[in-house]
């Protein structure tokens, strides 16, 4: 997919990306990768990719993924909430429609009878577990999105280990 300024610019970029910036930025388009390398922040680099369209819900989920994983890794009360992850990687490698199916109907249901949600840690989880169960590429997009947002705000770091994960499952595309 050709990411180009029409497609930022529908997305209301923020303040600091006029339309006149975006089109010197991205000219007549650029891949997810040319976007990877180019020279804007890590954080806008991030929000870029999470546009709905950009990735597969697959790819969405497994980003949303490794947020939440690293999120529990500096968190106290992983165990808890790391069945939810499982889930959600068993959903990614389901082999079957019916199995899918189950894993999501499992993830809605522990999305409804979660423990209380007492960390950003755990925020960023049920938002990846909304990523799975989204209906729609937005709702996907919007749920990991804040996923990622809530695991920079939390752990007050750069989007760098972000874009390394983003960088991977975009070059997973062609091994496919």
């Amino acid at each position: 997919m050709k990411i180009t300024a029409g497609f930022i610019m529908k997305h209301r970029p923020c303040y600091r990306y006029p339309e006149r910036r975006v089109r010197d930025l991205v000219g007549a388009g650029k891949t997810p990768l040319q976007v990877l390398a180019s020279r804007i922040p890590a954080a806008d680099k991030v929000w870029v990719l999470l546009l709905p369209g950009v990735l597969s819900h697959a790819e969405s989920v497994k980003f949303a993924v490794s947020c939440a994983r690293r999120a529990l890794s500096r968190a106290g009360d992983a165990d808890v909430w790391m069945n939810a992850v499982l889930d959600a990687e068993a959903w990614l490698t389901s082999k079957s429609a019916a199995d899918a199916t189950r894993v999501r109907r499992r993830l809605m249901e522990w999305r409804r009878r979660r423990p209380p949600t007492t960390t950003q840690a755990t925020t960023v989880v049920v938002c990846m577990v909304n990523s799975v169960v989204a209906t729609s590429p937005q709702k996907v997009a919007l749920a990991v999105q804040d996923a990622a947002t809530i695991e920079r705000m939390a752990f007050h770091y750069f989007a760098k280990p972000q874009v390394t994960d983003l960088r991977k499952i975009i070059k997973a595309r062609g091994k496919r």
